[in-house]
């Protein structure tokens, strides 16, 4: 009786010790890591989403895909902090999982597309007026990398775009800047960043940041229906991620001022 007990013991114990070795191994497997990262977003949990990502990435430096979220997700918590070191800390730490992308495969146009995707939230924070300047030069020339990589890409396209965006609306003081170290950036064209735009918006029906943008330059240009319908149809997208909260909030609020 009491050998079948201890047998049945040590198996119950044999089977838990398998069972944990399992779940040791899943937990340290990139592609369960990523799929849990996916999930965390879905939450709007971006730190932790964030930490599974990075996980898999340090398992696997070659995981081009927990790279670029690593580098998509940094400057994402960025916009969750007001103070300008943080926010600069997460884009820089975005920076340098966007640059590993790139060399494991600096041929994709998806790596190039998030080297230039952290730039553009680079200059957009920089208080620094040279260093922003720098930062959207680089914007520009990894967008074009990006495109010429995949011409038909569409967030590399919503990303030249919303250059074209930026540059528009400069100030006057960012303006002459840009002038003093450069002689002028590329001109930006309204109706190119359009064109852009509506390629993305039409590829990609469901990515907020593009449909804001869009608005914007629509506004910009004084087409104020086809901001307003923009914006309309912006309020009406799924939201997939917490940056999509700000983004519709910064629609509706933009939509309540034209109507």
């Amino acid at each position: 009786m009491l050998k079948r007990l201890t047998v049945a013991v040590l198996n119950s114990m044999l089977i838990l010790f398998l069972v944990q070795g399992l779940n040791v191994l899943k937990a340290q497997d990139p592609v369960s890591l990523m799929e849990e990262g996916k999930a965390l977003e879905r939450k709007y949990k971006d730190q932790e989403a964030f930490d599974k990502y990075k996980q898999a990435f340090t398992i696997q430096p070659s995981n081009i895909q927990a790279a670029m979220k690593c580098a998509e997700i940094s400057c994402v918590l960025s916009r969750s902090t007001e103070s300008s070191i943080r926010k600069l800390a997460f884009i820089n730490q975005g920076l340098a999982f966007a640059e590993a992308a790139y060399k494991t495969d600096s041929a994709n146009a998806n790596t190039r597309y998030m080297v230039g995707f952290v730039y553009k939230y680079l200059a957009e924070n920089e208080e620094k007026k040279e260093n922003a300047t720098e930062y959207l030069k680089q914007w520009r020339i990894w967008a074009e990398k990006a495109l010429a990589a995949d011409s038909l890409h569409p967030r590399a396209s919503h990303l030249l775009g919303s250059w074209h965006l930026e540059v528009l609306t400069l100030g006057s003081i960012r303006k002459a800047t840009v002038k003093m170290l450069y002689g002028g950036v590329q001109e930006p064209s309204v109706a190119e960043g359009v064109r852009l735009m509506e390629w993305c918006k039409e590829k990609e029906p469901y990515y907020c940041a593009n449909f804001l943008d869009l608005a914007k330059l629509y506004n910009f240009n004084l087409n104020y229906e086809k901001a307003i319908q923009t914006l309309e149809r912006l309020a009406k997208l799924p939201t997939r991620r917490s940056e999509d909260i700000a983004f519709k909030e910064e629609g509706k609020a933009m939509l309540q001022k034209l109507q």
